[in-house]
């Protein structure tokens, strides 16, 4: 009498026995295994040093830095107002690559402060954003004139955001994305009426990769790779990591009375420079700082406080239950041994070699050979190919139309959901086409099918 697999179903569980047997669970691999999973550490601005620990198995991360916002300035021109905006700091992105328990230091910049315009000596200028911000510079006059006075105050650079490895020092910084320059700020007293066409207050330039922007008006210059964003004046450029401060100055003739103060350049690999006074042109804006070698531009775009994101693929650890000794996410391979093989969350295409061989696939459009011995393989989401190869092979396809072969020895083949199409191979195999329209070939030996809408060699 000719003998075949049966299927069993219990609640929760499929089982697989010869007929006139107990019986046994099948060995497939389960849906329960977990697949690679990208993980995100988020780091705010505090005004401190921060830190990123990497976590086991995590041999490299991708780094998305903010850099912070120049402070905002003012202008007042008689009795009418205005103001002008800090410089956006930079996104920049870039792979370092990292060793398992390594700590990194997470330096997140802050927003300049703002300054202010009034038609007193009591305005006051921002102060520089943390790591790498100026300050932008105060201008006030005072003739003891109440109608006759003015104060200014340029804005605060903004601060840079960096990454430092193997170190805390500035030379340690890997990723670094500047900050905007801090706006001019420039007033005029109340006694020479409103609006004065000739007096503004100048945006701050923005942060960079190459090269950050310049202020506006008399502004400072960008920061680049190589060196400081040169000041409106000789003392206020841009240095290592710090932004040029601003210079201010004022104006009492007889009939024009002014203030006008530079905004403090933004933070970076360099700093920008200084923006200045001019009595024609107002206070000019700081330059944004310039980026690190190690980092791309994504864009100029960021308002407020700075930003860090740490992004890693965490490793696989477990399939099916087994501790994974092959990870493909982690550059490893299969050996001609059994193997516990973990895919990743892309399109596979795998040999297991020799050995007993287990895979999980999970996302993607995978292909899997076993090839000599008892394989066990789940396809996880997409469509895929799997191929057991010489033995008696344990394949699952997952949720979408597969290909499932068992080829010789006796198999057990579960398409699972999808129009699948299984194919027993030489043996005695055990086929389920599982939900949707499948197609099943038992082939050679006596093969059972369940659940398969078409069956070619199957009774």
């Amino acid at each position: 009498m000719t003998r075949g697999w049966v299927f069993v179903a219990t609640a929760g569980a499929v089982f697989l026995v010869l007929a006139g047997t107990t019986p046994v669970a099948a060995r497939v691999a389960t849906p329960e295994s977990a697949g690679p999973r990208e993980a995100t550490s988020v780091f705010e601005f505090t005004g401190v040093a921060q830190t990123f620990t990497v976590p086991d198995g995590v041999a490299l991360v991708s780094i998305d830095a903010y850099g912070a916002q120049g402070g905002d300035g003012a202008a007042v021109a008689g009795l009418v107002n205005g103001t002008s905006a800090g410089g956006l700091g930079a996104h920049v992105r870039g792979d370092v690559a990292v060793n398992p328990g390594e700590v990194l230091e997470v330096y997140v910049g802050g927003q300049g402060g703002d300054g202010s315009a009034t038609n007193s000596p009591s305005a006051t200028a921002g102060s520089g954003g943390f790591n790498g911000g100026a300050n932008g510079a105060p201008s006030q006059l005072d003739v003891f004139e109440a109608d006759r006075n003015c104060g200014a105050g340029g804005g605060g650079g903004g601060g840079a955001s960096d990454v430092r490895q193997a170190g805390s020092t500035l030379d340690e910084r890997v990723v670094v994305a500047p900050g905007g320059g801090g706006a001019g700020g420039s007033a005029v007293s109340a006694a020479i009426g409103a609006p004065n066409s000739a007096v503004a207050a100048f945006d701050g330039g923005t942060g960079g990769s190459f090269e950050g922007g310049a202020g506006e008006g008399n502004g400072g210059a960008g920061g680049t790779q190589f060196g400081g964003g040169a000041g409106s004046q000789p003392n206020n450029g841009g240095g290592y990591g710090d932004g040029g401060i601003g210079s201010g100055g004022t104006t009492a003739p007889t009939t024009f009375v002014s203030c006008q103060s530079g905004g403090g350049g933004g933070g970076g690999l360099f700093g920008g420079g200084g923006g200045g006074s001019a009595p024609s042109l107002g206070g000019g804006g700081g330059g944004g700082g310039g980026s690190a070698g190690g980092g791309g531009l994504i864009a100029a775009d960021r308002a407020g406080d700075g930003r860090v994101e740490i992004t890693y693929t965490a490793p696989v650890t477990q399939c099916n239950g087994q501790d994974v000794t092959v990870d493909l996410g982690q550059g490893q391979s299969p050996t001609e041994g059994d193997d516990v093989i973990a895919g990743t969350p892309g399109d596979d295409d795998v040999e297991g070699l020799g050995g007993d061989d287990l895979f999980c696939g999970f996302d993607g459009d995978d292909a899997f050979d076993g090839g000599a011995g008892r394989d066990r393989a789940r396809g996880g989401p997409g469509r895929d190919t799997l191929l057991g190869g010489l033995g008696r092979d344990d394949l699952v396809g997952g949720e979408h139309a597969d290909l499932l072969k068992g080829d010789a020895g006796a198999d057990v083949l579960l398409g699972s959901a999808g129009s699948d199409v299984v194919k027993g191979g030489d043996g005695n195999d055990a086929l389920d086409g599982g939900k949707g329209g499948d197609t099943c070939h038992g082939q050679a030996g006596a093969d059972t099918g369940v659940r398969c809408e078409t069956r070619i060699g199957i009774p």
